[in-house]
């Protein structure tokens, strides 16, 4: 009995002179702003600015939310302790020197009046305030690429849970000489008087979960593609340069509510538009990495837990073009196409 306390208390000691304390320095910790705008072109831009709280403060839910204020995020937008109400946001059109300082709109965010940005022209954003570093960057918009036809060719399998899947084939034409990078967006709807369905991002149009990567069709294009929850695709033009792409897209039945009766029936859409966005290298690579980071994330009802990552995989650094601090800065060009009344 004797011989086995001493023993605790010897790997007990072991253990204790294996911890060792040390003080942090909250110098290396302070805080920095965090600006996100991705816009398009002849819309106004509008910036959020928030600040990264350090390793000495409390961790808010809604914090993690780096993709906030970026167009069809899915996170509803809700005011935190961590926004920047106070900054100065300067907005400098770098082809015609022409600068416009932003003002907060609904304490929420920042907004251009004057300026409306344009294809083949560069902006710089310029974001100070008091206790931060000052932040900028630049962005250009792209010329868009071409939707030369959207096709539907109806049925076509049945996935493991046995959903009946339609085919859209969409042809894209790439713009020459560059390389691009794009984000394309898939909608639908059922179009009938009486019934209406869920509208996303001002448009009469909801989201489709289309796959364009099954076991039915390997698409040598996206077989990289980074994935939003089925709502849009992020690619390159690596595998299509200065030529067409034909682009297999997987749609399924969506839910629409009668008015009257309240009642939910299943339908196969009638209307699909498409949107092909033509984004900045840096959105396409700040995507890539937020995106995988999502993956990671353990999520309940879409809002991240506090961990901020699962506790099978490694957290994910975030790309970030915004100098001194955090965030994306981008412009994108785009063109929509659709193709209705299909089940006549």
């Amino acid at each position: 009995m004797k011989q086995r306390f001493l023993f605790i208390m010897v790997i007990f000691l072991l253990l204790n002179s294996c911890v060792e304390e040390f003080e942090l320095d909250e110098d290396m910790y302070k805080p920095v702003l965090i600006v996100n705008s991705h816009f398009s072109d002849n819309n106004q831009m509008k910036i959020f600015v928030f600040k990264a709280k350090n390793i000495f403060e409390i961790r808010n839910s809604e914090i993690h939310k780096l993709n906030y204020g970026l167009k069809d995020s899915s996170f509803i937008p809700l005011i935190t302790d961590s926004q920047i109400a106070d900054a100065q946001v300067k907005i400098i059109d770098l082809e015609t020197h022409e600068e416009e300082t932003l003002t907060l709109l609904d304490s929420f965010y920042y907004k251009t009046q004057n300026i409306y940005p344009q294809i083949n022209k560069n902006y710089r954003i310029e974001v100070s305030t008091e206790g931060f570093e000052p932040v900028w960057a630049e962005t250009k918009i792209q010329e868009s690429g071409i939707i030369e036809s959207i096709n539907y060719l109806g049925y076509a399998f049945a996935d493991e849970f046995n959903n009946e899947r339609y085919l859209l084939q969409v042809n894209v034409k790439d713009v020459e000489n560059v390389g691009n990078f794009y984000e394309m967006i898939v909608y639908s709807k059922y179009y009938e008087e009486n019934y209406y369905i869920y509208s996303d991002s001002g448009l009469e149009y909801s989201y489709v979960y289309a796959t364009f990567i099954s076991d039915n069709n390997i698409d040598p294009v996206l077989q990289e593609a980074i994935n939003w929850r089925g709502r849009s695709y992020i690619f390159s033009d690596q595998q299509f340069a200065n030529s067409n792409h034909s682009f297999n897209v997987f749609t399924h039945k969506i839910s629409v509510i009668d008015p009257v009766t309240l009642e939910s029936i299943v339908v196969e859409p009638d209307n699909y538009l498409v949107e092909l966005r033509t984004v900045s290298e840096d959105y396409y690579n700040y995507q890539k990495q937020y995106r995988k980071h999502i993956s990671n994330s353990d999520y309940i009802n879409g809002f991240q837990l506090e961990t901020g990552f699962s506790n099978q995989y490694a957290p994910i650094s975030l790309y970030s073009n915004i100098q001194n601090g955090y965030g994306i800065f981008s412009g994108y060009s785009f063109v929509r196409d659709s193709i209705i009344n299909i089940l006549d």
